[in-house]
C-alpha cells in the first residue's frame, strides 16, 4: 500500500523532516486504518463467529474507502491478493485461521501445543469448546490419579501396620519363648516335680 500512495502524491525524500504527508480526512488514511483492523482480525490465532463477523464489518468499510479512492485518484484496486481478501471469511470457517496455512519458525513447538491442548483436530475453530474438552480430561485424569494414589497409600500403611504387627507378634513370641525357657529348670535325677515349679510360686 504504501508504495501505492508514494508514486500517487510524488512526494520527494525529505529524510524524516515532512510530518503529515496524508491529510486526517484523505481517503487513503482511512482504507489504511480499515485495512490495518481487518488484517489484525486475520492475524489471530483463534477466531470466533462473532471476531469473523467484526472483520467482515472491517473489509466493507475497507472496500468502501477503496472505491472512493479510485472515485478520487483513478487506482485500480484489481489485483489477486486484494480479491482474496473476499474468500477470507469462507476459507477460516472451513480451514481455520491463516496463521495455520503454512509451516513457519519453530511449528514443532506449535504442533506440540496443538497437540496439547487438542487443538489440531479443530484447527482452531471452536477452540474454548475444545480447550475446555481437554481441560475436563485431564482434571478427571489428575482426579483418578489422586484417587489411585491415596489407595496405594492407604493400602501400604495398612501393609505396614500388618507388617509391625507380625513383627511384634515374633517380637512377643521370642519374649515369651525365653522367659519360659528361663522360668523352666532343667531336669535332673532329683525330684521333677520340684524342679518344674516357677520360681516364687510354692
Amino acid at each position: 500500500m504504501v508504495k501505492a500512495i508514494l508514486p500517487l502524491y510524488k512526494i520527494e525524500p525529505s529524510q524524516g523532516q515532512r510530518k503529515q504527508l496524508l491529510r486526517k480526512n484523505s481517503p487513503w488514511v482511512h482504507a489504511i486504518h480499515a485495512h490495518i483492523r481487518y488484517r489484525m482480525m486475520l492475524g489471530l490465532h483463534c477466531i470466533t463467529d462473532e471476531q469473523i463477523e467484526r472483520k467482515e464489518i472491517y473489509q466493507s468499510e475497507y472496500g468502501k474507502w477503496c472505491m472512493k479512492i479510485t472515485e478520487k485518484y483513478g487506482y485500480n484496486f484489481d489485483f489477486l491478493k486484494q480479491h482474496h481478501s473476499h474468500h477470507s471469511s469462507a476459507d477460516i470457517r472451513v480451514k481455520g485461521v491463516p496463521s495455520v496455512y503454512c509451516t513457519r519458525v519453530n511449528e514443532g513447538h506449535h504442533q506440540e501445543t496443538r497437540d496439547a491442548y487438542g487443538l489440531r483436530v479443530g484447527n482452531h475453530r471452536n477452540n474454548d469448546r475444545h480447550v475446555t474438552q481437554v481441560d475436563a480430561t485431564k482434571e478427571a485424569m489428575a482426579r483418578i490419579r489422586m484417587t489411585v494414589d491415596e489407595y496405594d497409600k492407604e493400602l501400604k500403611e495398612h501393609a505396614d501396620d500388618v507388617t509391625r504387627m507380625r513383627l511384634s507378634l515374633l517380637n512377643l513370641s521370642k519374649l515369651l519363648k525365653k522367659q519360659i525357657s528361663a522360668m523352666i529348670r532343667p531336669i535332673g535325677d532329683w525330684d521333677l516335680a520340684k524342679n518344674w515349679l516357677i520360681p516364687g510360686v510354692q
